[in-house]
């Protein structure tokens, strides 16, 4: 090692032990807004989340308030909510119009309320896609791409492919970028892709049939699906995410119980049955499943409705997580994994160590970029 390598070394180990704070330094994170979501869940009720920020404060609450038609808005709430970042109204006249809002509470005092959103009819969000002919819509990223505090997706179409080992061309490989409601910013062909032969051999182990614990000892038997996981329901364990439909493992009984099949979709990559995109989109913290339709016309992006009691900020503040999905689709797919434990008897999950610019520094440095 050179005498200047061994100088920086030595300088970074210095600083890394005397200043500590200086070498966990705030993380830049995205803007987000409340990520308000209203869904109709039979009958006269109405599944409504939102998101807790990881940059409020411990004590911040919630008011949440319905706007029916051309009335004023009412506050559906007594107290403020402060249990979760969700709530189910009840007595919904779904024949007019109905939107909700919520406002922040912090020491008693109502803070500038969310955005507006309207009722969806179903658990899922459509957003129309452009899909090129003799393509698929296969794996999906997020960002905020626009600097609205509000996610546009990046879908990657596919056209024939062959698998590393194979030689030959692939066609061209194109990226599109979507705002939720459908409006194409953006497209990009990434140009001809050749793929040359490799020598060599791969091997992978889906386990015994046997579930164990950390020490260890065995426990019961395992399940059958061993792709993808998911935070849905309203405990804090997460779920079983396969081809395209969502399981709860009964540890009890050794069972899969179906929980939700997302009808008329389609899952990515063959058997490994993977959705488009999992991730904490919108609403409170539990995570979203984003699907293909069967005709590839358009994406599905399902939100749960099953109330929780949890409260925990968006996973997308977590700056692991955040990462997580970002390279949720490279290479062999997998699911995202937060920085704290997220599940049965979990502490109190830290506070992140975060910063994010205001809105419209938002707006400026997305304008910036076009």
């Amino acid at each position: 090692m050179s005498r200047l390598s061994t100088l920086s070394f030595t300088l970074a180990l210095y600083f890394a032990f005397m200043f500590p704070d200086a070498a966990l330094a705030q993380r830049h994170m995205e803007y987000l807004d409340r990520g308000l979501v209203a869904v109709h869940t039979g009958g006269d009720s109405v599944y409504v989340g939102w998101r807790l920020l990881g940059t409020e404060p411990e004590n911040i609450t919630f008011n949440l308030y319905r706007k029916a038609g051309g009335s004023k808005p009412v506050k559906l709430n007594k107290k403020p909510i402060t249990e979760s970042t969700n709530f189910i109204d009840t007595g919904v006249n779904l024949a007019q119009a109905n939107a909700y809002f919520v406002k922040p509470v912090l020491n008693g005092k109502e803070q500038k309320a969310s955005e507006t959103v309207t009722v969806w009819e179903q658990n899922y969000l459509s957003v129309p896609l452009q899909t090129p002919t003799g393509y698929t819509p296969n794996d999906a990223a997020v960002a905020d791409l626009n600097g609205n505090g509000q996610y546009e997706i990046v879908v990657h179409m596919t056209g024939r492919s062959r698998d590393t080992p194979s030689n030959g061309f692939t066609d061209e490989p194109i990226f599109h970028a979507y705002k939720l409601d459908g409006t194409l910013l953006w497209k990009i062909n990434l140009g001809k892709n050749i793929r040359e032969a490799h020598l060599g051999a791969e091997m992978w182990w889906s386990a015994s049939g046997r579930l164990y614990s950390i020490k260890g000892k065995r426990i019961g038997n395992s399940p059958r699906s061993t792709n993808f996981l998911v935070w849905w329901d309203g405990d804090l364990t997460r779920e079983l995410l396969d081809g395209n439909h969502i399981d709860k493992w009964d540890y009890e009984n050794e069972k899969e119980v179906r929980l939700f099949t997302a009808e008329g979709t389609s899952s990515n990559n063959g058997t490994k049955a993977n959705p488009a995109l999992s991730a904490d989109l919108f609403g409170d913290w539990r995570e979203e499943v984003v699907f293909r339709t069967n005709d590839n016309k358009s994406l599905r992006i399902y939100t749960t409705t099953i109330p929780t009691r949890h409260r925990l900020y968006t996973l997308m503040h977590d700056p692991q997580y955040r990462l997580s999905i970002a390279w949720q689709n490279v290479g062999y797919n997998q699911p995202p994994h937060t920085s704290f434990y997220l599940g049965h008897d979990m502490k109190k999950p830290p506070k992140p160590n975060i910063t994010v610019p205001n809105n419209q520094d938002s707006k400026i440095k997305a304008k910036a970029m076009k």
